[in-house]
Parts: C-alpha cells; sequence; structure tokens
C-alpha cells in the first residue's frame, strides 16, 4: 500500500540508535577527559610534567583517538551500506526495530551512569576512589604514559559498541540517514552533558538531588518508550500477517518489563557498589593485604560538596562557565569559594591530627587542585600559589633536593612495547585488589559482549552476501526466464501410449506425440526423474516436498556430500530414485554453493517457508532458479526432466501462469489417486 511505503521510506532517515550511541560517546569521553584533569592535579609532585603541559597532552591524545575513530567510522559506514544496499525490507524492518531497542538499552546504561555521576549511589564512591587510583597507576610519571592512558581510556569508550554501529549502519541506504541520527546524537550528547554539569552545580543541595532523580526518570522513560516502538517493528516481521502484527501484545508487554526492569536494575547496581565499595574499605587492607588510599585522604574527599566531588565533570561547560566568569570578573568569588573549601579541609585535618601546619600540609593544596579542577586549570595553579604563600613548608635540605633531582632525571618513559605489554584487555583477573565478585562480574559481562559482538557481526556479513547472492539473482532471472519458460510449450516434450506405467519416449514437440497417439506426461525431454515412480512422487508431495528436501539440505551445511543427500532424499519421507535423487542432491549442493547467505537471512526474517519466485522478492527459491536450473551452471531442469511446472501441477511454490505448461495431457489426481504416505 502507498502508505505504508511512505512509512518504510521515513524511518530509514533516521537511526535512534546510532544517534544515543554518540549521545553516550560525548558524555563520557567528556567524563573521562576530565577524570584524567582531576588526577593528574592529585599526582602533580609525582610526575615529570606540568599541569598545563599534562592538560595540552590530554586534549591531544583525545582529540587524536576521536579523529582516527571518526575516520574509521566514515569509512566502515560507506563500506557496510554499499555492501548492504538494497537491504531486504523485512531485514530493514528489523535493523530498525533492533536501533530502537539499542537506544532503549543505552538509555538504560546511561541512566545508570548518569545517577553515578550525580552522586544519587553514595556507595560508589569508594569505588569511584578505587578506580582513581588504576587511573593513577595508568598514568605513571611521564608524558608518554598519560597520552597512553588517555588514548586507550577514549578509545575504551569508542571501541566498546562499535560493532553494533556497524550493525546500525545497515540502515543507512538513505544518503542523510547516519550523518542526521551522528548530528542528533551529539547535540543530545551536549545536552545530556551540560544537564549533569548544572545538576552538579545546583546551589542548593536538595532541589540538586531532586532534579537528578527527575533526569533519571526521563531517561527511564524515554528508554521503555524505545523498547516498546522496537518491539513493534520486530513484531511486524515476526507476526504471521498485518492484522496480527496490528494486534500484537508486543509493545505493551515489553514496556511492563521495561518499568518493571528498570528500578529493579538501578537497586541492583545500587547493590553491587555497595558490597565492592565495603571490600575496598578507605584506610584499610584489601582482599589480598595491600593497602588502600590513605584514612585522612579519604576523608577530605568524603568532605568535599556534591559539587565539587570527583566523576563526571564536563569537559566542554566547565570550560565555557570559566570564560563566563572571566568576563563577569567573578574571579574573586571563585576564590573565596575555593578558600572556604579550603577552610573546611583545613578544620577536618585539625580535628584529625591537631598540627595542620607541618604533617598535612600538602593536603590542602592537593585537594584544591581538585576542587577547582572542574572549572579552570589556571584558576588552580594561582590557587595553590597562594597556598604556599600563606603557608609554606620548610624547603628540604639542598642534599635532598639535588637527591631528588637526580630521580627525576632518572625517569625514562618506557617504550611503546611495555606500554603494549602492560594493557590490561578487559579486567578480567588482573587486579590484586579487586573482590571476586568484581572479577566474576566483569568475566560474565565480557563473555555477553564478545559473543553480542559476534552476532552483530555475523548479521552484517550474512547481509552483506545475502544482497550480493539476491542482486546475482536478478541478474540472471532473465536469462532463466528465455532458457525454461518463454518457449516452454513449444519445445520437446515426454509422453506415454495411454497406459499407465506404459510406455513413455521423448518427442520433438506436441504434435509429434499426437500424431504417435501418445499423451504428454510435461514439457521438456524425458529425463532421470520421467519415471512412473519419482512422476508419483512428484505429485503426491507438492504440498511438502520443499519443505522435506531443505531437511536435507540443512543436513548438508556441515560437510555432506551427494551422496549422502540422494540417500537422505531416498528416504521414506520423500522417496526419490536412483538418478532422480542425484539430480535433486546436486541441485541442493548448487544452492548451498550460490544461496547459502540468502537461505541464513530467511531465518532471521522469517520467511524459511517463503518459496516465492519473482525478481521483486529474491527468496532463496528464487535464487535456485537463477542460479541451479538452466545451465548457469546448475542444470536440474534438464538432468531431471519433470518438474511440477513442466507437469503443470500446482505446488507450495505459486507461479505465474506463464511458468507452467499448458499442453499436459494428464489429469495427475486420476493418474495417483493415492496419497504420499507421509502426506
Amino acid at each position: 500500500e502507498d502508505d505504508g511505503e511512505d512509512y518504510f521510506i521515513d524511518i530509514r532517515r533516521f537511526s535512534p540508535g546510532i544517534m544515543m550511541i554518540f549521545t553516550t560517546y560525548v558524555a563520557t569521553i567528556s567524563a573521562s577527559i576530565s577524570d584524567y584533569r582531576v588526577a593528574v592535579l592529585e599526582q602533580q609532585e609525582k610526575t615529570t610534567y606540568t599541569i598545563p603541559q599534562a592538560n595540552h597532552l590530554i586534549l591531544r591524545a583525545a582529540l587524536e583517538t576521536i579523529g582516527w575513530f571518526l575516520l574509521s567510522v566514515v569509512v566502515s559506514a560507506i563500506i557496510v551500506t554499499l555492501l548492504t544496499d538494497p537491504l531486504d525490507e523485512r531485514m530493514l524492518f528489523i535493523v530498525n526495530g533492533v536501533s530502537r531497542v539499542v537506544a532503549s538499552v543505552v538509555l538504560a546504561i546511561l541512566s545508570v551512569r548518569v545517577a553515578l555521576w550525580l552522586d544519587l549511589y553514595p556507595s560508589y564512591r569508594r569505588v569511584d576512589s578505587y578506580k582513581a587510583k588504576q587511573r593513577q597507576k595508568l598514568m605513571g610519571r611521564t608524558a608518554v604514559q598519560l597520552k597512553h592512558a588517555v588514548r586507550w581510556s577514549v578509545a575504551g569508550n569508542f571501541l566498546r559498541p562499535y560493532c553494533l554501529l556497524l550493525f546500525l549502519f545497515q540502515e543507512g541506504a538513505d544518503p542523510l540517514t547516519i550523518p542526521m541520527s551522528i548530528i542528533s546524537g551529539i547535540a543530545t550528547g551536549l545536552f545530556v552533558d551540560f544537564s549533569i554539569y548544572t545538576c552538579r552545580r545546583f546551589k542548593r543541595p536538595k532541589a540538586a538531588k531532586r532534579l537528578s532523580i527527575i533526569f533519571v526518570s526521563v531517561l527511564c522513560f524515554f528508554s521503555a518508550g524505545a523498547m516498546a516502538v522496537g518491539a513493534y517493528f520486530i513484531a511486524e516481521v515476526w507476526d504471521d500477517d498485518a492484522e496480527s502484527a496490528e494486534n500484537s501484545n508486543w509493545p505493551g508487554i515489553v514496556v511492563l518489563c521495561a518499568v518493571t526492569f528498570l528500578p529493579l536494575l538501578h537497586i541492583v547496581v545500587w547493590r553491587y557498589t555497595k558490597y565492592v565499595g565495603k571490600k575496598i574499605e578507605p584506610g584499610s587492607k584489601s582482599a589480598h593485604g595491600e593497602e588502600q588510599d590513605d584514612q585522612e585522604t579519604q576523608e577530605i574527599r568524603s568532605s568535599l560538596s556534591r559539587h565539587q566531588r570527583r566523576m563526571a565533570t564536563s569537559m566542554f561547560f566547565s570550560r565555557m562557565k570559566m570564560m563566563e566568569n572571566v568576563d563577569n570578573n567573578d574571579e574573586d568569588e571563585a576564590m573565596n569559594n575555593g578558600n572556604n573549601v579550603n577552610d573546611n579541609l583545613a578544620a577536618i585535618t585539625e580535628e584529625k591530627s591537631g598540627d595542620t601546619n607541618d604533617e598535612h600540609s600538602e593536603l590542602p593544596n592537593t585537594v584544591m587542585g581538585m576542587t577547582t579542577a572542574n572549572d579552570d586549570d589556571n584558576d588552580v595553579v594561582n590557587v595553590d600559589e597562594d597556598e604556599e604563600q600563606k603557608d609554606e613548608p620548610e624547603a628540604p635540605p639542598k642534599e635532598q633536593q639535588d637527591d631528588d633531582n637526580d630521580d627525576e632525571d632518572d625517569v625514562q618513559p618506557p617504550t611503546r612495547r611495555e606500554l603494549w605489554m602492560d594493557w590490561q584487555c578487559c579486567g578480567c583477573v588482573r587486579g590484586k585488589e579487586k573482590p571476586a565478585v568484581h572479577k566474576a562480574t566483569s568475566c560474565a559481562i565480557w563473555t555477553g559482549y564478545l559473543t553480542f559482538c559476534f552476532i552483530c557481526l555475523f548479521n552484517v556479513i550474512v547481509n552483506m552476501g545475502a544482497t550480493y547472492q539476491q542482486e546475482w539473482a536478478r541478474d540472471k532471472l532473465p536469462f532463466v526466464f528465455e532458457e525454461i519458460y518463454r518457449y516452454i510449450d513449444e519445445g520437446p516434450v515426454c509422453a506415454y501410449n495411454g497406459t499407465k506405467y506404459g510406455e513413455m519416449a521423448t518427442f520433438p514437440n506436441e504434435a509429434a506425440a499426437e500424431d504417435a497417439g501418445f499423451l504428454i506426461l510435461h514439457c521438456g525431454a524425458c529425463a532421470a526423474c520421467s519415471d512412473w515412480h519419482n512422476l508419483e512422487l512428484e505429485y503426491t508431495t507438492r504440498e511438502f516436498l520443499a519443505l522435506e528436501s531443505r531437511k536435507c539440505a540443512q543436513k548438508s551445511l556441515f560437510g555432506s556430500g551427494a551422496d549422502d543427500l540422494a540417500e537422505c532424499l531416498g528416504e521414506p519421507q520423500i522417496g526419490f530414485q536412483g538418478e532422480c535423487a542425484v539430480c535433486w542432491a546436486e541441485d541442493i549442493l548448487c544452492t548451498k554453493k550460490y544461496c547459502s547467505f540468502i537461505a541464513i537471512q530467511s531465518f532471521m526474517i522469517n520467511t524459511l517457508s517463503n518459496f516465492e519466485v519473482g525478481e521483486d522478492t529474491i527468496t532463496a527459491a528464487a535464487c535456485e532458479e537463477a542460479h541451479c536450473e538452466a545451465g548457469n551452471p546448475g542444470d536440474f531442469v534438464f538432468c531431471s526432466g519433470a518438474t511440477r511446472r513442466r507437469m503443470n501441477v500446482t505446488s507450495s511454490i505459486k507461479r505465474p501462469g506463464a511458468q507452467q505448461c499448458s499442453i499436459v495431457d494428464v489429469k495427475w489426481e486420476e493418474l495417483f489417486p493415492d496419497p504420499h504416505p507421509n502426506a
């Protein structure tokens, strides 16, 4: 219908899955870069580079990785789009449905991440502290290590959903689909990033918490809605007809499941972070006896307000905010805020030790850098310099300074090979500090992830192969029509003498058979399947022969040859004998060679039992006819002689009248009145 076609065209111009993946890219990479900026401030005295140098290195490494990834996205999108266009319409509906399901899942994951970033799970603070410690280890002390860590952090965010992106690129038949989806995703990601930044900078804590909960709830609401729409698209393909699809309960059931699952997801994450957090108690030893972060450092971190806590700060909007403050001459206000935090930290350390001038003089400066890192790196340096002027510790002896300088000079950056050898792939078993449940969960997640990647790549490869085979078959079908059907009633015929199980012979045409007093059995010369036993099977199995022969074909997927196939076709379910079974076996092997991807795709789009033959819809049956029947290269029609279309028998494969022999003299229901034993 025209309306349906218009709707079908419209859905191809936008991919919610691609959009939401790029939305997550923007938010997570922004958080990752800002986390490294904070980490640099925490260990600035242990590194060989200054803070401005570190910020330049972080930004440069991130931009290089982003550039390479965007180049790979462009190349991949072009390759996948070209090799899967035109994609089967039912498969395209499946891809569109999966795209919406992906958008739903990404929104659900994003809702959890946003909840963590907005500090709605207080139990996550210890886990975040552990991650910060691991990040500092990866950063090392040299610029080479820092760039390597940032590159892999950004690349990891990009690569995780890359296989899924390849699957979704199959929606790119319309040239605007992928660019529009990516641009929409980046814009939405900036909005999400700004919303997180706004919630974290809200002045009233209670109002900020309410706003954060509303933000997470909105993400969950859109997640449930996208899941329902995706279920409807998939139902359009997998339900038997359009009416059953319209009356399908899938969307409602999916919404109910999503509404139930999403709160449970947040509860599970909260409990999990709480459990893992207990295994990483501040100031205690890990399960393997290794020391954790210093107790006082942990207390100072916990004392920071939620607006200045670690986790996801906005790389983009913090700089915009800094520029805005400079324009409005608000540097004094920012400095006062910093001093207030510093006073609070000093009070904490004073309660703990009673001596803030000697023992812990460096802690306020370090945490002060953490506190102001979200807004402006220059502010951090200036504030640290002011603090040093207020309470400058006694300089170490000159000999100790010389020793320290010698140690710094001895720091050599690792080679690329050393960095690669130290690279942690999935974190399943590395890290003695990790609890067993953390390792088990990581292994399960990565196993599921790799399985999912395999499914996505398998689907893309199958669709590429199916598209190629469909186009090849479509090009060959005109030749098949000319060779088999155009003159089907005018060539040689196979006839018998009028007596059941009597003599058969091939005649050059219909007139010659009539002159000899013979009745025509089928168009074309007599061949391997033109004996009485196999003719009866051709007629009595007309409604299920295609399905039964397909079962034999499925057995051949694992290496069966022509002899094994002939034996399968000769079993009681069908019963072909002699050379006729061999012709069918060779036809199946030909179909396996030239139409295998189309057959696999038919499993995915619920067309396994569709044997329609025509140029508009290329099924496995149409592909078989294009490659395996008219001598290009298979010659099943000439090998078997008797086929149901040549016998003018209507079967499960519906054909137009022009493809049926119209000069047959036999009434098959009278000649073979007994049904097949397995009918």
